[in-house]
């Protein structure tokens, strides 16, 4: 009787995905499995409906679930690859197209399976090629890279050595906070996960929550993360990832919808001892693969999916377990944990945005994403009987100043395309000032908003000489302040962004020198016009 309501579910539901109707149609598929879980059909249709939608973590689960019901289900395999070519990740796709062909029937195929067969051949090609293109380095972006300059320090370093006078002199407005705490936090999961070895009988020893450090490094400030001897680097990081798979059961070959069906079944078996480290470790190791992949190969596609469904996840089990105590649940369901995720996921969105300006469904999310953050930052403010100011800084200051910065993108994007370009401009200037207002003065950040709040605001229909050198000021001493924290950053050695402070420079003297010979005053606006 509940396979015949199992067929008939799939039969609406596939009724439903021909009409596109993918959120309608996994409902569909869902109570269909709920009938009759073994079904691999059931679980390759899910996987359809998650990869129309755009939810690749989801669609990986349910398919990697019809493989292991049934092997030999070449479509399910297909839809594997496909879900890990949408991420970007081609060695999984690879193995898994490759298994899609060698499951086909070897002789007497129909018009359709040849059809498939072409197909995978295809995308096999493709993604070894794409996989070959990666291992040469072809997409390595260099941003997070862990490298010197000479005798320079890096900026963890600096703040290091600055934290005994902030804390002599009371100020408790520096970057040196944030990057001090976070690397504290980054440092010591990089020596748990180095202390990882492996005995004479083949075992692994070492300490655990090394993934929690380095999420708790990497939440606090994104830019402490790098890769020092970068193969020994990730040769620590899956020697950690096997010891934590060994202790603990994390759902990591599975989404977020898998793990939200199984969850409280196994949290009713075995208790918040079980369950708490075997959520906390999903997220995790999910925003340290979503890193990984956008810090080594540029796959902001991944990182951005990654930290979505992180962020699906904490938010879901925060409402969920509301009335559970925090120390019981797990800190990946406290609001600042949850608002620092939002703000990687922010920057992922932007990242994307970048790549790809004709996605309005992505801007559209910028935006949205951007006011929840601002909106988190209403309902929870900031306290001041926290004994860190590196924790301020970064859960509410930090996360402040990226929301408008990511508004102010928006606009900006919107003024370039030419849609009411004097407003958008203007708008744009405005929000990027409120950002530059957000980070410390000596965070690269906040010259760097500068900079970008005043090349809008030069645009019609300008501003006055008067408030033109005020932001200039501010930026000439954020400049120089920064540097002596940020210079030996990645982010510091992009030769455009120091042609562009000295423009910015060079333009101060203009017009301060315009002023001394009596050819403008302080009150005369002044825009991108003049400013040549």
């Amino acid at each position: 009787m509940s396979e015949d309501a199992a067929t008939r579910l799939k039969e609406e539901g596939n009724a439903l995905f021909i009409q596109s109707k993918f959120d309608e149609a996994l409902v569909k598929y869902t109570e269909a499995i709920e009938l009759d879980e073994s079904n691999a059909i059931l679980w390759a249709n899910k996987s359809a409906c998650h990869l129309s939608m755009k939810r690749y973590l989801d669609s990986v689960g349910d398919s990697r679930k019809a493989t292991e019901l049934d092997p030999m289900y070449y479509k399910a395999w297909a839809r594997l690859a496909t879900a890990y070519d949408a991420l970007k990740e081609y060695l999984p796709s690879s193995l898994a197209w490759q298994r899609a062909l060698d499951t086909l029937p070897a002789e007497n195929l129909t018009p359709t399976q040849e059809q498939q067969r072409e197909e995978y051949q295809k995308r096999l090609h493709e993604s070894t090629d794409r996989l070959h293109h990666k291992a040469s380095g072809g997409d390595r972006s260099m941003d997070t890279r862990y490298y010197k300059d000479g005798d320079g320090q890096q900026p963890w370093e600096v703040a290091r050595e600055m934290i005994p006078a902030l804390e002599a002199s009371g100020n408790t407005s520096s970057s040196a906070w944030v990057l001090h705490g976070a690397y504290k936090e980054f440092a010591e999961g990089v020596r748990i996960m180095n202390g990882v070895t492996v005995d004479e009988g083949g075992n692994l020893r070492g300490e655990e929550n090394g993934f929690q450090h380095l999420v708790n490094g990497m939440i606090r400030e994104d830019r402490v993360f790098h890769m020092e001897k970068e193969a020994l680097w990730i040769s620590a990081y899956n020697r950690l990832g096997t010891l934590e798979r060994e202790r603990h059961d994390p759902w990591l070959a599975a989404g977020p919808d898998y793990l939200k069906r199984e969850v409280s079944s196994r949290l009713a078996e075995k208790g918040w001892d079980v369950v708490r480290p075997d959520i906390d470790l999903t997220i995790r190791f999910w925003m340290l693969r979503g890193k990984i992949e956008g810090a080594l190969d540029s796959n902001v596609i991944s990182q951005n999916e990654y930290y979505g469904r992180c962020l699906e996840v904490a938010e879901w089990g925060r409402e969920l377990w509301k009335d559970v105590p925090a120390s019981v649940r797990g800190e990946v369901f406290d609001d600042s944990f949850i608002r620092g995720l939002r703000n990687l996921y922010l920057q992922s969105i932007l990242q994307c945005y970048g790549f790809n300006r004709q996605d309005t469904k992505l801007a559209e999310k910028l935006t949205a994403e951007a006011d929840i953050l601002l909106k988190s930052l209403e309902t929870d403010p900031a306290t001041g009987d926290n004994a860190d100011p590196g924790f301020k800084l970064s859960f509410y200051d930090y996360c402040r100043g990226s929301a408008y910065a990511c508004k102010a993108f928006f606009h900006s994007d919107l003024a370039r395309r030419g849609s009411s370009a004097e407003q958008n401009n203007q708008l744009a200037g405005e929000y990027y000032l409120q950002a530059a207002e957000a980070y410390p003065v000596d965070d690269e950040h906040h010259c760097q908003y500068l900079n970008s709040a005043l090349q809008h605001l030069f645009h019609r229909p300008g501003l006055t000489v008067r408030r033109a050198l005020d932001i200039m000021a501010r930026f000439r001493v954020s400049v120089n302040e920064s540097k002596k924290i940020w210079n030996q950053h990645p982010s510091r050695m992009r030769p455009e962004r120091d042609h562009s402070n000295g423009i910015v420079m060079q333009r101060e003297n203009e017009l301060r020198r315009e002023i001394s010979l009596g050819r403008c005053s302080l009150d005369m606006k002044v825009s991108k016009e003049i400013q040549r």
